[in-house]
């Protein structure tokens, strides 16, 4: 599995004005493979933390080995960072991406 994890928000992708988060991992040929997809209405850490903590749970399940990212690919969101710091347990590296 890789070492990194893209997470980020589009916004006004439904008529209702809810965001929609993408989270996934791409590999060697910069294809993404999305592996949580989810609708939320306000954008808090505690949302961000039960995104990522389903994951794990869903690789425990299926018996694959937990995530063990050190890199963060998404926008500048603070809900996002300090999710992923306080269920991935250990410093990483983000890298910021956006829209211009």
């Amino acid at each position: 599995m890789s070492q990194h994890i893209h997470a980020d928000a589009t916004y006004k992708l439904i008529w209702q004005g809810f965001s929609v988060l993408i989270i996934g991992t791409t590999d060697f040929n910069k294809a993404l493979h999305p592996f949580d997809l989810a609708r939320y209405s306000n954008e808090k850490t505690t949302y961000f933390e039960f995104i990522f903590n389903s994951i794990q749970i869903g690789m425990q399940k299926i018996n694959k080995a937990l995530l063990k990212s050190t890199i963060l690919i998404s926008d500048a969101a603070n809900s996002i960072k300090n999710a992923f710091k306080n269920i991935f347990n250990y410093s990483y590296s983000q890298i910021m991406c956006g829209c211009i």
